[in-house]
Parts: structure tokens; C-alpha cells; sequence
């Protein structure tokens, strides 16, 4: 067996990449390092009925046609009722639909929140529709809604040994559809 063969071109094309990665990886050394303290979170306000507050934490509004993940919680009678779920910018720029779960007290609560975009003043103004199964005979119902950005606050601690994972889902309707199993 030869050795290989590598012609005076491709000899030079792979030691121009070799190089531009070794300066690329080189240049990150001098990158300022990465500061949270200019992150804020973003806070949603409900309106009646059920009037109530969600944060997201370091959420911003994603760029027109993406979408980042929503994790945060609702401070709702002083609970850890932590949210999750995903916020996209439509592609045309002109509203955010975020779509969330939360947990709070053994309830599950759904959540799909769209405000328009840029908003005045640094607020966005909307509409959230929202299913709690023990209200409205689990029906959803529509809230207006305010957003914007927010710090400071704080999570509540939790509340433990009050119910299981499935004592939660019984609770929260779930077990209706199946999505468990019956105990």
C-alpha cells in the first residue's frame, strides 16, 4: 500500500481550515464573559376572573418566526407552581403566542397566551385562553392579558407531602382522558 497522494491544493485547503478554526476557537478567549445581570424575566398579568400573575424566567421575545422555551412559575397563593412551554414570534412580527403548563396545587392549568407586537411602552397587550379543570366545569375561557419584562420576583416555597404525582393528576382532571393510570 502507497502512501497517500495529496496534491499541492488540497494539502493547502486543509491547513487554510485547520488554521481558521484554530483562530476561530483562539478569538473566543477574548469574548467578554457572559453577564445574566442585563436578563430580565417577563411577567404576564390575568385579568378576572381569576386574576393572577406568570413569570418567565429570562424570557424574551423571540426574533420574528422563532420560538424559545418558557420556563418559569406563577407566585398564585404563595405556591412553587412552576410553568413550562414554548413562546414563538409569529413570522410576520406582529404578535407572541406563548403556550404553558402549570402545576399549582395538585391542578394542572393550561395556558396559551398570543399578545400583539411591539406593544406600547414596553407592554404587550392581549388574550389569553386558559383550561383549569376545576373551574368553569373544566371549560376553557378567555382573559385579557398584559406582558412585559419584570425582575424581582420571587418563587414561593413549596408546599410538600400534600399530594403524589398522582394524586395531582386525578385532581387535575387528566385522569378523565387517560392519561393515566386509574389508582
Amino acid at each position: 500500500m502507497g502512501e497517500p497522494n495529496l496534491s499541492n491544493g488540497v494539502l493547502m485547503m486543509i491547513l487554510k481550515r485547520l488554521l481558521a478554526l484554530t483562530l476561530a476557537i483562539g478569538s473566543l478567549a477574548f469574548l467578554p464573559a457572559v453577564s445574566w445581570a442585563g436578563f430580565k424575566d417577563y411577567c404576564i398579568t390575568f385579568t378576572a376572573p381569576n386574576p393572577y400573575l406568570q413569570v418567565g424566567r429570562l424570557f424574551f421575545i423571540p426574533p420574528k418566526g422563532a420560538c424559545i422555551p418558557w420556563i418559569g412559575f406563577t407566585p398564585q397563593n404563595e405556591l412553587n407552581s412552576p410553568s413550562t412551554g414554548v413562546g414563538c414570534t409569529s413570522s410576520d412580527d406582529s404578535q407572541l403566542t406563548i403556550t404553558m403548563t402549570t402545576l399549582e396545587g395538585g391542578i394542572y392549568i393550561f395556558d396559551s397566551v398570543t399578545v400583539a407586537l411591539p406593544g406600547s411602552n414596553g407592554v404587550q397587550t392581549g388574550t389569553a385562553t386558559e383550561i383549569q379543570p376545576d373551574y368553569n366545569m373544566g371549560n376553557s375561557f378567555t382573559v385579557d392579558v398584559s406582558a412585559s419584562k419584570c425582575s424581582g420576583e420571587t418563587i414561593p416555597p413549596g408546599v410538600t407531602g400534600t399530594f403524589t404525582g398522582v394524586e395531582a393528576l386525578i385532581s387535575s382532571g387528566i385522569m378523565g382522558v387517560g392519561a393515566a393510570p386509574t389508582p
